[in-house]
Protein backbone atom coordinates (compact mmCIF):
# COMPACT_ATOMS: atom_id res chain seq x y z
CA UNK A 1 0.00 0.00 0.00
CA UNK A 2 1.55 3.43 -1.02
CA UNK A 3 0.55 6.74 0.16
CA UNK A 4 1.68 10.06 0.86
CA UNK A 5 3.54 10.87 4.65
CA UNK A 6 4.35 14.18 5.77
CA UNK A 7 7.38 14.64 7.80
CA UNK A 8 7.79 17.66 9.89
CA UNK A 9 10.97 19.84 8.97
CA UNK A 10 10.45 23.01 11.20
CA UNK A 11 8.40 25.40 12.60
CA UNK A 12 8.02 29.59 12.23
CA UNK A 13 6.41 32.36 13.77
CA UNK A 14 6.52 35.47 11.30
CA UNK A 15 5.39 38.96 13.08
CA UNK A 16 6.13 42.96 11.75
CA UNK A 17 3.47 41.92 8.70
CA UNK A 18 3.14 45.76 8.05
CA UNK A 19 5.23 44.99 4.50
CA UNK A 20 4.96 41.99 2.82
CA UNK A 21 7.17 39.09 3.64
CA UNK A 22 7.78 35.67 2.69
CA UNK A 23 8.84 32.39 4.57
CA UNK A 24 12.40 32.47 6.32
CA UNK A 25 14.99 30.10 4.23
CA UNK A 26 16.38 28.35 7.27
CA UNK A 27 13.43 27.68 8.51
CA UNK A 28 11.43 26.10 5.04
CA UNK A 29 14.87 23.67 5.08
CA UNK A 30 13.73 21.25 2.15
CA UNK A 31 10.25 21.71 2.78
CA UNK A 32 7.33 21.72 0.03
CA UNK A 33 4.68 21.74 2.00
CA UNK A 34 3.58 24.65 4.46
CA UNK A 35 0.58 24.81 6.92
CA UNK A 36 0.01 28.65 7.92
CA UNK A 37 -2.92 29.98 10.35
CA UNK A 38 -3.20 33.42 10.86
CA UNK A 39 -3.58 35.01 14.53
CA UNK A 40 -5.31 37.64 16.12
CA UNK A 41 -5.46 39.58 12.84
CA UNK A 42 -6.59 38.23 8.87
CA UNK A 43 -3.60 38.05 6.10
CA UNK A 44 -3.64 38.49 2.67
CA UNK A 45 -1.07 36.14 1.03
CA UNK A 46 0.26 35.16 -2.61
CA UNK A 47 2.17 32.40 -3.92
CA UNK A 48 3.11 33.73 -6.92
CA UNK A 49 6.14 35.28 -6.14
CA UNK A 50 4.25 39.00 -6.10
CA UNK A 51 3.81 41.04 -3.04
CA UNK A 52 0.15 41.18 -1.38
CA UNK A 53 -1.42 44.21 -0.53
CA UNK A 54 -4.16 44.70 2.53
CA UNK A 55 -6.75 44.91 0.37
CA UNK A 56 -4.86 42.45 -2.64
CA UNK A 57 -4.18 38.73 -2.45
CA UNK A 58 -6.08 35.97 -1.08
CA UNK A 59 -7.65 36.67 2.70
CA UNK A 60 -6.53 34.16 5.63
CA UNK A 61 -8.78 35.09 8.43
CA UNK A 62 -7.68 34.33 11.58
CA UNK A 63 -7.56 31.01 13.33
CA UNK A 64 -8.36 29.45 10.12
CA UNK A 65 -5.57 26.95 8.55
CA UNK A 66 -4.26 26.36 4.97
CA UNK A 67 -1.90 24.30 3.21
CA UNK A 68 0.34 25.72 0.80
CA UNK A 69 1.75 23.33 -1.62
CA UNK A 70 3.34 25.53 -4.25
CA UNK A 71 6.66 26.98 -4.74
CA UNK A 72 7.42 28.05 -1.01
CA UNK A 73 10.55 30.05 -2.21
CA UNK A 74 7.40 32.34 -3.84
CA UNK A 75 5.27 33.01 -0.67
CA UNK A 76 4.51 36.42 0.76
CA UNK A 77 2.32 37.48 3.13
CA UNK A 78 1.11 40.89 4.10
CA UNK A 79 -1.31 41.87 7.49
CA UNK A 80 -4.32 43.56 7.04
CA UNK A 81 -4.34 45.24 9.92
CA UNK A 82 -2.25 45.68 12.94
CA UNK A 83 -0.39 42.80 14.76
CA UNK A 84 -0.70 40.34 12.75
CA UNK A 85 0.80 36.71 13.49
CA UNK A 86 1.59 33.65 10.88
CA UNK A 87 2.08 30.91 12.52
CA UNK A 88 3.68 28.22 10.38
CA UNK A 89 4.40 24.20 10.52
CA UNK A 90 6.82 22.92 7.52
CA UNK A 91 6.78 19.48 6.03
CA UNK A 92 8.51 17.09 3.19
CA UNK A 93 5.89 15.35 1.30
CA UNK A 94 7.04 12.35 0.51
CA UNK A 95 5.07 9.04 -1.24
CA UNK A 96 4.59 6.10 1.61
CA UNK A 97 5.98 2.99 -0.29
CA UNK A 98 4.97 0.62 2.88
Amino acid sequence: MSGVIDVPTGYERITGLSSAKGFTAAARKNANVALIQAETVPIRYRDDGSDPTASEGMRLPINTFHEIRSDLSKFKAIEVDDSATLFVLYYYRAEDKM
